[in-house]
């Protein structure tokens, strides 16, 4: 009789019209060779192409398809909702990402980062370097390009975008979700990746290995190229305004430079396109925000000259 041995490690794949990608997003998980039982959670958020049937042949051909646990929502839920939605079904002790449109290449990438995470309790989570694909060039780059293992704190998260999504795996742990929860109490951020980061990085360690180990795709109809800018700018202000309340750390500094650059960006923006008005609401507002902490001349050289503020506590 085989033994029934629990789930370890959870695998969140969510996915939207990704008939052209999902085969070797799902195919970079069913490669892995590792000494733990292994679910794939593919959460598909009423794709009205063949993303379902791309996945149903899997299913039905592939010699691990009991690792596949597929669902088809009747409605769209929307990015966030469905990824939350996954969330809550994984039974594993670690967590792992690879939405639709990305990949694994490495078989080991599993086994290497939970074997750290399983020695180090310390970490809340591992990640890697990933390659970076442009799909409408060809261009490849690496991200982060780092050569030797970095450890990241909750103050790097904040600061920038520190690895990609299909790259991290993370412990199931309450506080985590708890976190989370009381973030998308607030607003339904776009931004999953980075509110999970950062949250991540509030409890505990993260280690980026250097290894690339999976791919990134670039294309029109990925998360990254969504909308107009000035919306994206807008979410990333209201994410960071409410790391400042629920986190109320004393990088709250970094925050405040974040937002002010996002501010920046809406203002240069409408300015280029001619929209004068919202130019001046969106100048106004960056400056009303930050009055107590700046004063007109730092104001000006983050706005006009771009200057750099945020290690020096002005901002």
């Amino acid at each position: 009789m085989n033994e029934v041995r629990d789930i370890f490690v959870s695998v969140i794949m969510i996915t939207y019209k990704h008939e052209q990608f999902i085969a070797k997003a799902i195919e970079g998980v069913l490669m892995q060779k590792c000494d733990f039982e292994v679910e794939l959670i593919i959460a598909d958020d009423c794709s009205p192409d063949k993303t379902e049937e791309k996945v149903f042949q899997i299913i039905k051909n592939h010699p691990k398809n009991s690792w596949i646990k597929y669902t088809k929502h009747k409605t769209n839920k929307g990015m966030i909702s469905n990824f939350n939605w996954a969330l809550n079904q994984c039974k594993g002790k670690y967590i792992a990402m690879c939405e639709g449109d990305d990949y694994w290449t490495d078989p080991l990438k599993l086994q290497k980062q939970v074997d750290f995470l399983e020695a180090n309790e310390e970490y809340s989570a591992c990640g890697h370097t990933a390659k970076i694909l442009y799909e409408n060039t060809g261009r490849e780059e690496l991200y982060p390009d780092i050569t030797e293992n970095k450890t990241c704190t909750y103050q790097h998260t904040i600061e920038k975008w520190i690895m990609t999504t299909a790259s991290i795996v993370f412990r199931n742990n309450i506080e985590v979700f708890d976190k989370m929860e009381k973030i998308y109490s607030y607003r339904n951020i776009i931004s999953g990746d980075q509110i999970l980061l950062a949250t991540l990085g509030h409890i505990g360690d993260i280690l980026i290995m250097h290894e690339a180990m999976s791919v990134y795709r670039k294309h029109d109809g990925g998360i990254s190229n969504w909308g107009d800018p000035k919306e994206i700018w807008k979410d990333h202000i209201y994410m960071f305004k409410i790391f400042k309340k629920i986190f109320n750390s004393k990088f709250n500094y970094v925050l405040n430079y974040r937002i002010l650059i996002k501010y920046c960006n809406i203002s240069i923006n409408e300015l280029k396109h001619k929209r004068y008005f919202s130019y001046l609401k969106y100048t106004i507002k960056g400056f009303t925000f930050i009055r107590t902490w700046i004063d007109f001349k730092t104001w000006f050289g983050l706005l006009i000259l771009r200057k750099d503020y945020s290690k020096t506590g002005k901002v």
